[in-house]
C-alpha cells in the first residue's frame, strides 16, 4: 500500500526517515511553490535589501557605523526570511507501508484423507498432511498464518492442535 503525503514537516522530518518504522520514505522532492511571480521576488528582495540599508546610511538614525550596520543587517535578514517564507518551502515524501499478507492453510478433513495411497502400510493422506505440516517453518517475515479444516463446513484451528488431532 503506497501512501503520497505533501505538507511542510517538522525539522526533524528533513533529515530523518518517520519514527514509525514500518513506514518507509522511498522519495522525497523538494520545491518551491512561489506565491508571486519571478519579476515581482525581484523587486522585493532588493527592496528588503535596499530599504534597509538606505534607512540605516542616512544620518537620521542616531547610531554609530557598526550599530547602524547591524541594525540594517538584521532588518535584510529578517525581511529576506519572511521573503524566503512566501516561496512556501515544500516536501513531498513518498512513503512506503508494507501490509503483511495472511498465510490460509486449508486442509480436507473429510474421510477420503484416511485413504492409504501406496498400499496397507503407507501413512494414511491425514498422516502425510500432519507430517507435512510439522515439517512447515511457518512464514518469517511476520505474516499471520491460518488453519482451516473442512469438510461440509469449515472451521477454523490452531496449527498446534492441529497437529495432534485425530485423524478422520
Amino acid at each position: 500500500m503506497n501512501l503520497m503525503a505533501c505538507w511542510n514537516p517538522p525539522l526533524a522530518w528533513l533529515t530523518d526517515t518517520p519514527a514509525d518504522t514500518a513506514v518507509r520514505v522511498v522519495e522525497r522532492h523538494w520545491y518551491l511553490d512561489p506565491m508571486l511571480p519571478m519579476p515581482a521576488w525581484l523587486v522585493m528582495c532588493v527592496l528588503a535589501v535596499g530599504l534597509p540599508v538606505i534607512h540605516y546610511h542616512s544620518r537620521r538614525v542616531q547610531a554609530s557605523g557598526i550599530a547602524r550596520a547591524a541594525m540594517a543587517s538584521l532588518r535584510c535578514i529578517v525581511l529576506l526570511m519572511a521573503a524566503l517564507l512566501l516561496l512556501r518551502p515544500t516536501v513531498r515524501l513518498h512513503l512506503e507501508r508494507p501490509v503483511p499478507s495472511p498465510l490460509a492453510v486449508l486442509v480436507d478433513r473429510s474421510g477420503s484423507m484416511a485413504v492409504k495411497d501406496a498400499g496397507p502400510r503407507s501413512p494414511s493422506r491425514w498422516q502425510q498432511t500432519v507430517e507435512a505440516l510439522k515439517a512447515c517453518p511457518g512464514p518469517s517475515d511476520g505474516t499471520a498464518e491460518r488453519v482451516f479444516l473442512f469438510d461440509t463446513e469449515v472451521q477454523p484451528v490452531e496449527l498446534a492442535a492441529m497437529k495432534t488431532l485425530p485423524p478422520p
